[in-house]
């Protein structure tokens, strides 16, 4: 029941929390205020208290749940990144790397291009937007492509997307440009 609990949240002086029930009090206000689909409460505390999010991976999946609402998938991607970096369970990790690759790979190339030029250079989100870059570069063969990945593998050897690669980037790796290329055109009838 979401709308009591929002009536009994309201009722909680966060300030007088400690740490540990300031973070169970951040999960159910963060999850209650998605559920009823009002995400910018969420996000406005999770902002607010970034010191206990960003170690805690219930409220980084929740701050990703809700950037995604507010459509904000950058955000979402790079907080999904940090979730990824403190995972420790295998399972987990994989599922997080394909959410983060799935996210950034729908956004246009201009945008990626802004978010990754106000990224710190060698940060784990700086690789994901350059990576995502590169495959989304419609100027280039796939054979380009595919080397130029391999040379950002090189380049990025402990970043996430190599020890933890998405299915998206395995596929895209896995694909072989045909040899041969046929066209078939019909010499009469309508078409």
């Amino acid at each position: 029941d979401w709308a009591t609990t929002l009536k009994l949240i309201g009722q909680i002086n966060s300030r007088l929390l400690d740490q540990q029930q300031l973070t169970i009090y951040g999960v159910i206000y963060s999850r209650t205020y998605i559920a009823l689909n009002q995400p910018n409460p969420a996000l406005d505390w999770l902002e607010a208290n970034n010191n206990i999010v960003t170690s805690n991976p219930e409220l980084l999946r929740l701050q990703s749940q809700a950037y995604k609402k507010v459509l904000q998938p950058i955000a979402a991607a790079k907080t999904l990144s940090q979730l990824l970096t403190i995972s420790t369970n295998e399972e987990d990790t994989f599922q997080y790397s394909d959410q983060i690759w799935d996210t950034l790979i729908q956004i246009s190339s201009s945008r990626l291009e802004s978010a990754f030029a106000t990224e710190t250079e060698n940060s784990n989100f700086a690789g994901w937007l350059s990576l995502t870059l590169l495959a989304k570069d419609s100027t280039i063969t796939l054979v380009q492509t595919k080397q130029k990945v391999m040379l950002w593998q090189s380049a990025w050897p402990e970043h996430s997307a190599n020890t933890t690669p998405p299915s998206g980037l395995l596929q895209l790796m896995s694909i072989t440009a045909p040899e041969k290329v046929a066209v078939l055109i019909p010499l009469s009838g309508r078409l």
